[in-house]
């Protein structure tokens, strides 16, 4: 009886190593794939639209990021599949799209799954060597927005023919919609699916979202010809 309890518990504890060895095999491994230091941008925005970019996320209250390790990651994504957080959501969130913007010095061949682990691995990276504001300021600054533009500073001329900080809240609003997908929302050539987008925009952040609310957002809006 004792044997089979000590094969038992033998079987039992090299289970657990395998589980909680694989996350960290699988993060060195994507590790593999970066540069030794990861740079956030220089570039510094103004706390209102830091947390106007949090509030589109679902964050609440001060901007807020967790620092990761695989066992953490493995099981953020195994509790928010069950019992979802508009906070959790929008920790993760910050971090993938500030991994999604960024590219990686991979060779041409590296296989996909490769691809993939060095994204979820520069996210951990990132929350234990960057703090909040760092974070929001790269997604702000190098994610795409159409027109040719990277980031909010370019954006906003492009967009509304001003500098970022002549915009109004709800020009500044209006460019955070276009990070999730410019070619889908630009309001010249899909302003319905514009509006729908920004009305549940505003709503997350408790602002009037009626008709003449989108109306005002475009009033400077440089219009381009549309295919």
């Amino acid at each position: 009886m004792n044997a089979w309890l000590k094969g038992t518990f033998a079987i039992l504890a090299i289970i657990a190593t395998l589980l909680l060895g694989l996350p960290w095999g699988l993060y060195w491994y994507g590790a593999s794939a970066l540069p030794r230091e990861l740079v956030p941008t220089n570039r510094a925005y103004p706390a209102e639209l830091r947390h106007m970019y949090w509030r589109t996320l679902g964050g609440n209250g001060d901007i807020r990021i967790r620092r990761l390790n695989p066992i953490a990651v493995a099981w953020s994504f195994a509790r928010l599949s069950r019992h979802p957080s508009r906070y959790a959501a929008a920790d993760l969130q910050a971090l993938a799209n500030t991994a999604r913007i960024r590219s990686f010095p991979l060779a041409a061949d590296t296989r996909t799954t490769r691809r993939i682990l060095s994204e979820i691995t520069y996210e951990i990276r990132i929350s234990r060597e960057w703090n909040p504001a760092q974070v929001v300021d790269t997604a702000l600054a190098e994610t795409w927005l159409g027109r040719g533009a990277k980031g909010m500073d370019a954006a906003a001329p492009v967009y509304f023919g001003a500098p970022l900080s002549q915009l109004t809240s709800q020009e500044q609003l209006s460019l955070l919609i276009l990070s999730k997908a410019p070619s889908s929302f630009d309001p010249s050539c899909r302003r319905n699916r514009f509006a729908e987008r920004y009305r549940f925009m505003a709503g997350l952040l408790g602002v009037s979202a009626d008709r003449a609310a989108v109306d005002t957002a475009l009033a400077r809006l440089q219009p381009i010809p549309c295919t």
